[in-house]
């Protein structure tokens, strides 16, 4: 697309920022309400917000009606909510496997032995 003096893609790319700001000035408290509601931590419905914006910029051009664009930005919330929870699942998966890996070397009668896994466990909590 050419605006008048020639420039290729620049209306477009201003059209599709001046969209996409008025969504986030929009959309944005209610992103957050839900946020706070799905989380009870404002620190944590920020970032949902954020992520949700970020991601919905990164999208943008697979949004085709102006019209769904709020339940279209509820749903990247709530799927990265979700997200949220798988990482912590992964984290605590990895941290198990780590407590059966000290187990098996706390097996040592070594004195020194004994006090170095005491001090990898301390150091794996």
């Amino acid at each position: 697309m050419k605006d008048n003096s020639g420039n290729l893609g620049l209306v477009s790319m201003n059209t599709k920022e001046q969209g996409f700001e008025s969504m986030v000035h929009a959309y944005s408290k209610d992103l957050y309400r839900y946020g706070y509601w799905l989380s009870k931590d404002s620190g944590i419905a920020e970032d949902l917000v954020q992520e949700t914006f970020l991601r919905a910029w990164r999208a943008i051009d697979s949004l085709k009606d102006a019209k769904a664009a709020k339940s279209w930005l509820f749903t990247i919330l709530r799927r990265e909510n979700a997200r949220r929870f798988e990482k912590k699942s992964a984290q605590a998966e990895l941290t198990t496997l780590d407590d059966e890996m000290v187990e098996v070397f706390a097996t040592v009668d070594d004195d020194f032995a004994n006090v170095d896994n005491m001090a990898v466990r301390a150091a794996l909590r």
